[in-house]
């Protein structure tokens, strides 16, 4: 995994967020073609989705 992180293209621009959250698995090989998530990823900057929030914003 060490390995990887630093050939990724993009997480081996930031391996220090990668390697910090996977020290349990860095010298853990996946096999080839297998898929690995290294970080969850959520999306904060478009606010909560709630039926109230599109209604209150609306004027009669």
């Amino acid at each position: 995994m060490r390995a990887l992180i630093h050939a990724d293209p993009r997480a081996g621009q930031v391996p220090h967020l990668y390697l910090d959250r996977n020290a349990h698995r860095l010298d853990w090989v996946p096999a080839e073609g297998e898929p690995v998530r290294l970080a969850f990823a959520g999306s904060h900057s478009k606010g909560p989705s709630s039926g109230t929030a599109a209604t209150s914003s609306r004027r009669p």
